[in-house]
């Protein structure tokens, strides 16, 4: 898949884009302030982040629809939706139209 994305790119003229392999890694690297309870690691906060966009949830709801879903993450839901709006530069996330999606 990334060769053709390569190729693709190289064919549109367009230069060749970093693809995101370790969503934990990114996280953590974005994300330096944000301190997680003992016990969690960054891929939980990337699975709720995961649970998030497949439910096409913004940032802003996330709260809300975790609690109605009855979802008990292994960090508290409040830290899980400051995340997305952390002060961390560059920002990791961003909002596209009604879904996170992960920004450079």
């Amino acid at each position: 898949a990334q060769s053709r994305l390569r190729r693709h790119w190289a064919d549109a003229g367009l230069p060749a884009q970093q693809l995101l392999t370790r969503k934990a890694a990114f996280l953590r690297d974005r994300l330096p302030d944000l301190r997680l309870p003992p016990g969690a690691r960054w891929f939980d906060l990337a699975g709720e982040i995961e649970w998030a966009k497949a439910r096409t949830i913004t940032a802003d709801e996330y709260e809300v629809a975790a609690v109605r879903d009855g979802r008990t993450p292994v960090i508290p839901i409040p830290t899980v939706a400051s995340a997305p709006t952390s002060p961390a530069a560059p920002y990791p996330w961003c909002r596209v139209s009604t879904t996170w999606r992960v920004s450079t």
